[in-house]
């Protein structure tokens, strides 16, 4: 849902002096041993936004003690040189992993790095071209969990780039209450609300992931979290997400990012065979608003209606897109 609109320059993290790493680390009430939260971002070709996403870091005013842990997927542009900087500056927070070499293109995904380098019992996500606004994100987030050991998972809202607020999806979550709202896999199943850089969850239940090759991997994960235990939504927390075109998924057609949103149910239903009846429903529901959303342009509706998921699958809804939308089909 759309809520509030303010300019993005407004919500951008301040651009004058930055706390030192003592100034930061003095705030910590566990500053002697391992870190309470590992914060994980992920970069590439990001030099325009990167900063933004380190400042948001270092900006947070909490108790837990925490690591920056920015991996750099051979950047060009000038990103890679920014991390090193700041790392520089920041021996003691920012540990940067800067690749030589593009590992994307090998099948190397910045998701099952992580366990390899985050030492925290709380891990925090942001990719490099979004950022953080809250500067008591962190505090809050990991107080809640220290408080309610059932819950593994949180996120929260988060502008767009544009200054839209894209507020809780109140209809797939629990009652609101004083602090949010709680939800599960049927919230996660219907579709993937979550933004990436508002996730904060128990970094124990990630060694149970199943491991896959999908393209996105964000949305298994929620998934995983949500059968792991309790998920809550936070009000009043916000980050800043920009769908810029450039992403690995900004840059998807339509029709691309229904092929793989397809393929997320695929592998939730073989995953998870305890829960393969309801990821086959939510996958048919998921098949009926994409007929429902384009029933005016789609002149092969009868041979959807047949198979819609074989349909879908095997490609013709390129076809039937480009017939309405153009040779790219319409952009979400």
């Amino acid at each position: 849902m759309i809520g509030g609109t303010r300019r993005l320059h407004a919500l951008r993290p301040a651009r004058g002096g930055l706390r030192s790493e003592k100034e930061i680390k003095a705030n910590w009430s566990d500053a002697d041993a391992d870190p309470a939260i590992s914060i994980c971002c992920a970069t590439y070709n990001h030099a325009a936004w990167i900063e933004d996403a380190l400042r948001g870091f270092l900006a947070q005013e909490t108790r837990y003690s925490f690591e920056i842990i920015v991996r750099d997927d051979a950047s060009s542009d000038g990103t890679r040189e920014i991390v090193a900087d700041y790392a520089e500056k920041y021996p003691g927070l920012i540990k940067a992993i800067l690749n030589k070499e593009n590992r994307f293109g090998a099948g190397e995904r910045a998701m099952w790095v992580w366990p390899e380098v985050a030492r925290g019992r709380y891990w925090a996500f942001c990719e490099g071209d979004d950022f953080w606004i809250s500067r008591d994100k962190l505090e809050i987030q990991a107080s809640w969990m220290d408080a309610h050991p059932d819950y593994v998972f949180s996120c929260h809202d988060f502008y767009n780039a544009e200054g839209q607020l894209i507020a809780r999806p109140a209809a797939m979550l629990g009652e609101e209450g004083e602090f949010g709202s709680e939800f599960g896999a049927e919230a996660i199943l219907t579709r993937n609300f979550v933004a990436t850089n508002t996730a904060f969850f128990r970094s124990k239940c990630f060694a149970s992931l199943p491991r896959s090759q999908l393209f996105m991997l964000d949305w298994p994960l929620w998934l995983h979290l949500s059968l792991c235990g309790r998920c809550f939504y936070h009000r009043s927390l916000y980050g800043c997400y920009r769908d810029h075109g450039q992403g690995l998924w900004s840059g998807l057609t339509f029709h691309q990012r229904a092929q793989r949103e397809l393929q997320f149910y695929d592998f939730a239903a073989n995953a998870y065979p305890e829960e393969r009846e309801r990821v086959e429903r939510k996958k048919m529901e998921y098949v009926s608003r994409i007929i429902l959303d384009h029933q005016d342009s789609l002149n092969e509706l009868a041979d959807l209606r047949r198979n819609p998921v074989k349909y879908l699958a095997r490609g013709a809804l390129r076809r039937v897109l480009r017939k309405a939308h153009g040779r790219r089909g319409p952009r979400c």
